[in-house]
């Protein structure tokens, strides 16, 4: 992993052997022969152990390695080292640091940490264990949840009729995220994957008007310093316009939740070093007093919004987990941003794309979400409104 394993005081385990942790977290959430493959077992040892601890009824559901890997994640990272959660998912190392570093901040949201964990291999019980895992079975599995429910509550309804529904044309109104929709590259599949004629139908008797989706805009527009970013943007960008024709049948605008422009790994700057700007761990944003970086985003803004028409716009976070511009942390190590004010060069992000979606000429919006723009941040109640008056000042027309 890029990100290293350190260790760390880890939570008890309350199974008489670690394996039985893994069987119990992942049974029916992940094919047996990977779990097989992480304990180093057979796969009917999986079976018979899962029985023995209460799960023999569970059928296993893809739907949660397609749309709830972060919990299969969440439910390993004290459990499996990195390789053996890798093994599990059956994802490369790049899949699991992109997983950790896109998908909506995971990493952060899992302590800014890995802890390191001893591999994980089955050993089989002795007769007093077994006795005692039947007898503790028995308490786990009174509750009788039934996990498949979390991605079948809207299978059954067949009204899927289309209509003009209740959509108005007011900024910001009834925008919800779509229940099953992933944070990571959700473009290079086909939307209609999680977010159903079914789900949207329901949507639009509901009275929601948008759905917000996060997206990258290396991942949507070429981006010029790492061009391996954008390998695919035109695949996304078929995908995305196949979205919001298919909402528009029911009254609902696409809005794309971006943070914006996007850090690099140090060792990725290549010819364009020189743009390092604030650096935190392995990574460096783009150091956004040079011209380049603005006119990149004013660019790579522009040319996503006259390409994807219909989009209902485009809501910013300024401040936030995520190494963007260089004062977007709390803290500044950039010798040429240091002294920028935070709300200054947060609203020249907003007033950026502000100005390229209105050169686009497409009725895309530009919603600023002040998200971030508060005391934990460095924020004092006067910054919010300088930068209020800031983007108001500057705003196109």
């Amino acid at each position: 992993m890029v990100v290293d394993e350190k260790r760390v005081k880890l939570p008890m385990c309350n199974f008489l052997a670690v394996w039985q942790a893994v069987i119990y977290r992942n049974y029916g959430f992940v094919k047996t022969e990977r779990i097989a493959k992480v304990l180093g077992c057979a796969e009917q040892v999986v079976e018979k152990e899962a029985k023995r601890l209460g799960l023999g009824g569970i059928e296993y559901d893809p739907e949660w390695e397609r749309s709830g890997y972060l919990t299969i994640i969440r439910n390993n990272w004290y459990l499996l080292p990195a390789k053996q959660i890798e093994t599990l998912l059956d994802y490369s190392e790049s899949r699991l640091d992109y997983i950790l570093k896109e998908e909506d901040f995971l990493f952060v949201k899992l302590g800014n940490i890995k802890p390191v964990c001893n591999e994980v291999k089955y050993k089989p019980l002795t007769g007093e264990e077994a006795a005692e895992t039947e007898r503790a079975a028995k308490i786990l599995n009174m509750a009788g949840e039934d996990e498949g429910r979390a991605f079948r509550f809207f299978a059954d309804d067949k009204e899927t009729e289309k209509g003009e529904g209740r959509y108005t044309d007011a900024p910001g109104t009834r925008i919800v995220h779509g229940y099953l929709s992933p944070c990571g590259d959700v473009f290079m599949s086909d939307p209609e994957e999680y977010l159903p004629d079914a789900l949207l139908e329901r949507y639009r008797r509901s009275g929601v008007n948008g759905l917000w989706i996060h997206a990258l805009l290396s991942g949507l527009s070429p981006y010029p310093f790492y061009p391996a970013l954008s390998e695919g943007y035109i695949k996304r960008r078929e995908n995305l316009n196949k979205l919001i024709k298919r909402c528009a049948a029911f009254g609902i605008k696409v809005y794309l939740y971006m943070n914006e422009p996007r850090c690099l790994p140090v060792d990725k700057f290549g010819k364009y070093a020189y743009l390092t700007g604030h650096r935190y761990m392995n990574t460096a944003s783009l150091c956004f007093s040079y011209p380049e970086v603005k006119e990149y985003l004013y660019d790579a803004v522009k040319d996503l919004a006259e390409n994807a028409a219909g989009l209902g716009g485009i809501i910013t976070i300024t401040m936030s987990e995520n190494l963007t511009h260089c004062r977007c942390f709390k803290e500044c190590n950039c010798p040429r941003c240091k002294d920028v004010p935070k709300w200054r060069m947060a609203a020249e992000v907003n007033n950026i794309m502000a100005r390229a979606v209105k050169a686009a000429g497409t009725g895309c919006r530009i919603i600023a979400n002040l998200w971030g723009w508060a005391d934990y941040m460095g924020f004092t109640e006067e910054d919010v409104r300088r930068g209020g008056r800031e983007a108001r000042y500057r705003r196109p027309g």
